[in-house]
């Protein structure tokens, strides 16, 4: 997997909200998908708060991949997601705390983390992932 990561193609499970993956397992833009996610960043860097996009995605029928009403994780998830922004990360993502439990909230160390800028297509431009990263979370 640490070789395909290094490829910046998809390493298996469900591509995030706005991509699919093509038979060389590359990320593709899914254009009926992307416009729900440049709303989330575009309101999150407006200032609104997760309950307002939540309810604003739901007025416009969007769902997340799985076909299920946005929530405050899944918003979060995406909000912090750097592939929206063309940069490729794997492993960032430690499954388990120290006690066991299962936490994707939680970070490995960076040096276990494979990030590599501009390998796949963007969906929203850098300025409005970094504008408004923090708010609201």
């Amino acid at each position: 997997m640490r070789e395909t990561a290094l490829q910046a193609k998809h390493t298996g499970g469900l591509p995030p909200l706005g991509f699919d993956v093509d038979k060389e397992k590359n990320y593709v833009i899914n254009e009926s998908e992307a416009p729900a996610v440049r709303m989330i960043f575009e309101m999150r860097d407006a200032g609104y708060g997760y309950n307002t996009i939540r309810d604003t995605l739901h007025q416009h029928a969007y769902k997340t991949k799985l076909g299920k009403p946005f929530g405050k994780n899944s918003l979060h998830e995406i909000l912090r997601n750097k592939k929206y922004i063309g940069t490729y990360v794997f492993n960032r993502s430690a499954s388990k705390s120290q006690e066991g439990k299962r936490n994707n909230h939680l970070s490995k160390d960076q040096e276990n983390v494979i990030e590599i800028p501009n390998a796949i297509p963007a969906i929203i431009p850098e300025s409005l992932f970094l504008e408004g990263s923090g708010k609201n979370e």
